[in-house]
């Protein structure tokens, strides 16, 4: 889950059915910003997506296709922290919801309207690249436009220095936990409805967190690379038991992984994760 390689997809024929399981790659571009992430985001054992489908492991694209298009239903639920002026994590805990003309990639307010049209790309992408053959499906929530279901803790609650540990997935999966069930006392939600649970969260995310992985950066450019190792990982994430209902697994995502000077599009890393989490999708990067 290494988001600084970039990874141009042409055609996926395996997953979604014409001929064979031939990828075409069109460009693999390596950035000097990478930091690997292997102990959270694995594909899905078990995808929702082409049940029937049959495989010769799980980290293996079917060997046969699918011939109907098939509907994957997604509750996206937005999760924000207790307000907090700390440097250790990008933001203030809140979700952006002041408008800023100046921002050119993902421009707040960030509110329901902003994850749904991010949920609509992801949804034209896949049936797109699919030919028709996978449905994308979305519900956001809490309904208002602008709420949000607010954690009793600030983010640095799930940080390096927390009780969690600097062990990334019990970090991940702290959150997981305690977001899914805040959402579920608050709200009526269907989860067996849904094949993928998605977590959108205020703030940036740990991969993108540059000053941390490179300090002379934010020795010699302190204003513009600000390290925040309390950011959460943006990750599929599975769960050794449900936490509540059917939900056992899901994505964690930030409202924007932008920070420390990098413009970062939100679109491309939720269409990579999603993959793992719909398709069983395996990363196509050497890590």
């Amino acid at each position: 889950m290494n988001f600084r390689k970039i990874i141009y997809i042409v055609e996926i024929f395996a997953v979604f059915g014409l001929s064979g399981a031939n990828f075409k790659i069109a460009k693999i571009s390596q950035s000097p910003f990478v930091r690997p992430l292997n102990s959270i985001s694995v594909p899905n054992p078990n995808p929702p997506y082409g049940q029937n489908l049959v495989r010769d492991k799980y980290s293996k694209l079917p060997i046969n296709a699918l011939t109907e298009p098939e509907t994957i239903s997604v509750c996206a639920i937005r999760v924000q922290f207790q307000s907090d002026s700390t440097p250790t994590s990008t933001g203030t805990g809140q979700f952006v919801l002041t408008p800023d003309s100046t921002q050119v990639f993902d421009p707040p307010p960030h509110d329901k309207n902003y994850f749904e049209t991010h949920l609509d790309a992801l949804a034209r992408y896949y049936y797109f690249v699919s030919h028709g053959k996978a449905i994308v499906r979305y519900t956001v929530f809490p309904e208002n436009d602008t709420s949000s279901y607010t954690l009793p803790d600030s983010m640095g609650y799930y940080g390096q220095d927390s009780w969690f540990g600097n062990d990334l997935g019990a970090r991940l999966g702290g959150f997981f936990t305690d977001a899914i069930l805040l959402a579920d006392s608050l709200d009526t939600i269907d989860w067996c409805d849904y094949d993928v649970v998605i977590i959108f969260h205020a703030g940036s995310d740990w991969q993108d967190d540059v000053a941390s992985f490179y300090p002379d950066y934010a020795e010699y450019y302190p204003d513009i690379f600000i390290p925040s190792p309390d950011d959460l990982p943006t990750a599929f994430i599975v769960m050794p038991e449900p936490v509540v209902a059917c939900v056992d697994r899901g994505v964690v995502m930030p409202e924007s992984p932008s920070q420390d000077g990098q413009l970062v599009v939100l679109n491309g890393i939720l269409a990579h994760e999603f993959g793992h989490a719909a398709f069983g999708l395996v990363d196509l990067y050497s890590t």
